[in-house]
């Protein structure tokens, strides 16, 4: 990410091998994207402002291509 008013950069943490198909709410706050560990896909929400990963997926079965839905 980018700080416009001050230009810094901001990097995110890492959750997995692959991180992927970042989708931004229409907040401009959250993100939601998908995770790569080993065969397995799941998908994480992070709010810019406390960067902690929230995996928000779990189970079977593989998710990615996360998208917001219009409310």
């Amino acid at each position: 990410m980018l700080n416009l008013k001050t230009r810094q950069e901001i990097s995110l943490p890492r959750t997995g091998t692959n991180d992927e198909e970042p989708s931004w709410a229409t907040d401009s706050r959250h993100v939601v994207y998908s995770v790569q560990r080993g065969r397995k896909r799941d998908l994480f929400i992070m709010d810019v402002y406390d960067p902690v990963p929230t995996q928000i997926t779990h189970g079977a079965g593989n998710f990615s291509a996360p998208a917001w839905a219009p409310r």
